[in-house]
């Protein structure tokens, strides 16, 4: 009779184990697309340099997007304009290949993407993202 209960614990243990959520579970794509697609992102930050910035990403359906990076200087703002091609890696939709130009392109991994939030590491940097 021990060893029976012993083997029941053993086996309840085991399958409350082996039935936890993971990060590699698939989202569903069209939800996923759709949430990156229906606003315009916003991270602002300061730099290697430390002067303050504001990255912008815009996502449309068609796969093509812009970028825009605003450095404020002290008595100057720059304003950098990128368009690109983006397209997520897997079936997972966790990573996005934004690509700028044939061979100039940057992975966007372990994407976090909902109505309000998005994150993820952009080209190996963690940035959270706000809509506006």
């Amino acid at each position: 009779m021990k060893t029976a209960k012993l083997l029941f614990l053993l086996l309840i243990s085991f399958t409350l184990f082996t039935a936890c959520d993971t990060d590699d579970d698939p989202v569903d794509g069209n939800e996923a697309t759709y949430n990156l697609c229906q606003t315009h992102w916003l991270s602002s930050f300061v730099n290697g340099s430390g002067v303050d910035c504001d990255q912008e990403f815009f996502f449309d359906m068609d796969g093509t997007g812009k970028e825009i990076i605003t450095t404020y200087n002290f008595n100057n703002t720059v304003i950098d304009n990128y368009s690109f091609h983006w397209y997520w890696s897997s079936g997972y939709f966790r990573a996005i290949i934004i690509e700028y130009a044939p061979n100039d392109r940057i992975l966007f991994d372990n994407v976090n993407v909902g109505v309000n939030f998005l994150s993820g590491y952009l080209d190996g940097s963690y940035a959270e993202f706000v809509p506006y």
